[in-house]
């Protein structure tokens, strides 16, 4: 179980990392455009994702349609 945390801990980690990283690269200019690229990757999937997408004024229809979309193809 200590192995699993470890995983989990570590990818959440690399993806605030590598996500703020390519926002100050992509972006150098646009702070907002930073900023985004910083909540994608930080953002939750699933449900979660729909409600941030609420808060943060994004396209709710969009969200729930890709989340739809991402739930049927993990069934397989």
């Amino acid at each position: 179980m200590d192995s699993f945390a470890f995983l989990v801990e570590k990818n959440v980690c690399y993806l605030l990392q590598i996500s703020f990283g390519l926002g100050k690269w992509l972006f150098s200019g646009s702070v907002p455009m930073q900023l985004g690229m910083f909540f994608t990757g930080v953002s939750p999937g699933g449900g979660a994702s729909n409600i941030w997408t609420y808060i943060l004024g994004g396209n709710l229809n969009l969200s729930i349609t890709m989340t739809t979309i991402s739930t049927f193809a993990a069934f397989g």
